[in-house]
């Protein structure tokens, strides 16, 4: 359903510009560098609906549209401002995790503390929520490798 309206949209705004633009090239006086329009009036009625058809060709395609240019525009101002930045780790979130224990999906949640711990190998609350969850599981054996782990990096 979702791709047939991003079709249909896109069907729509094929039809709509060129229209438009056909209504404008016809209708708009023509006139070179040096020579003055022409003296008989502008037809508003159909200028006019061909800049509603332009525009109404341009909305149909802003949902598919807006979100690749604005992260392309995005990325343009990000690299002129920040031209060395390079992302090489995700932002710090323990939402996923704590949802996962929460919904006693152990297995997950082992998974993304161990991503954090990746990660962020200084932050001592992933370390201890691994244990915890490891002790609670059972799995002595990683909860023994990371409380090693732990200790060397944050000391006894």
């Amino acid at each position: 359903m979702k791709n047939l309206r991003r079709v249909v949209r896109w069907m729509v705004a094929g039809v709509c510009a060129p229209a438009g633009a056909w209504l404008l090239c016809c209708n708009l006086p023509k006139a070179g560098p040096t020579d003055t329009l022409p003296p008989h009036s502008i037809p508003y009625g159909p200028v006019l609906s061909g800049i509603l058809l332009l525009i109404f060709a341009l909305l149909a395609i802003v949902p598919d549209a807006a979100a690749p240019i604005a992260g392309l525009i995005g990325d343009c101002w990000a690299a002129l401002f920040f031209p060395e930045a390079r992302f090489k780790k995700p932002a710090l979130s323990y939402t996923l995790a704590d949802f996962y224990c929460e919904q006693e999906r152990h297995a997950e949640a082992i998974i993304e503390y161990r991503k954090i711990i990746r990660h962020y190998p200084r932050e001592r609350r992933a370390y201890l929520g691994l244990i915890s969850l490891c002790r609670l599981t059972g799995d002595t054996r990683l909860a023994e490798k990371h409380e090693r782990l732990f200790r060397r990096r944050f000391g006894p």
